[in-house]
């Protein structure tokens, strides 16, 4: 398959992220993938999302993901992701989309029916490159946002940077600096996005037909009161993983988890959290493919 006709079937997959409505800038926050929902965000042994210097292509051949899934209070998310090794280095482009239909347009007159049905939506357009220079890993992230609320829209541009060092073959440390960007104007009002600096450790031990990583990381985000700990866990035996996380904060406390099959050239993955707030189960659902 030339670099065309992968060009066309990442474009043609694009257009399933539905182009209705969504949700405003935490949808920035939100997992990519299953194994991302099951275990939490961190700057190490996570999603190139939480740490751009995460991307990497194991192999030659391109990767293609894609992954559906429900967030709090109804919120659904797709992601379409198309990966390659490129330029020296590893080099991927990940269309997000988060969107909440369900708004009620009403009066202070009770009624059966709302007046009307509305939603609001976020989608961001990333472009990541990840490259091992002398012992460290870097990587960075170009990424285009919008937003709509009913009829107000913004457009903005936001940034990421990381880089992991593995100073031992089974410890690792990564921290990463994320969505450093600026909005325009939605209803008066500029969007803040949500600034997030991560820093975790990742130790891996291992066994004759196993591998095992746990992870920590801590965040701050300017969102947030106080600091965030995650802690997750990946169990892998031969085709099968088994993933489960929890995360900390002053107000919030979640336990999540997760599977993933590897068939083939296939991957697919489930990820479930349940958390302190009482607004519903977020669940995820992903199928990443080696291409020709």
């Amino acid at each position: 398959m030339n670099i065309r006709y992968k060009l066309i079937l990442f474009l043609f997959l694009t257009l399933l992220i539905e182009p209705g409505f969504g949700i405003g800038t935490q949808f920035l926050s939100l997992p990519i993938h299953a194994r991302e929902l099951a275990m939490g965000a961190h700057s190490i042994s996570g999603s190139h999302v939480s740490n751009p210097a995460e991307l990497s292509v194991a192999e030659k051949r391109p990767v293609l993901h894609a992954a559906y899934g429900q967030w709090f209070s109804d919120v659904t998310q797709t992601t379409v992701g198309y990966y390659t090794r490129s330029f020296g280095g590893n080099l991927g482009v990940l269309v997000r989309y988060a969107g909440l239909n369900t708004i009620e347009l009403r009066t202070s007159t009770p009624t059966d029916e709302p007046l009307a049905m509305f939603g609001t939506y976020g989608a961001a357009f990333d472009l990541s490159y990840s490259k091992k220079v002398r012992g460290l890993k870097y990587g960075i992230t170009l990424r285009h946002l919008q937003m709509q609320m009913h009829t107000d829209h913004s457009k903005g541009w936001a940034m990421d940077a990381g880089v992991l060092y593995h100073p031992w073959e089974k410890l690792s440390f990564g921290v990463s600096v994320l969505n450093f960007g600026t909005m325009s104007v939605l209803n008066r009002e500029t969007p803040n996005l949500p600034l997030r600096i991560l820093a975790g450790a990742d130790a891996l031990f291992t066994g004759e037909k196993w591998s095992n990583n746990v992870t920590a990381t801590m965040e701050y985000s300017q969102n947030v009161s106080g600091l965030i700990t995650r802690i997750g866990n990946e169990l892998r035996y031969k085709s099968i993983s088994l993933q489960l996380g929890t995360q900390l904060s002053r107000e919030v406390t979640t336990v999540s988890g997760g599977v993933n099959i590897h068939v083939g050239i296939y991957s697919i993955g489930y990820g479930y959290r349940m958390g302190s707030q009482g607004m519903g189960s977020p669940y995820m659902l992903d199928v990443s493919a080696q291409l020709p």
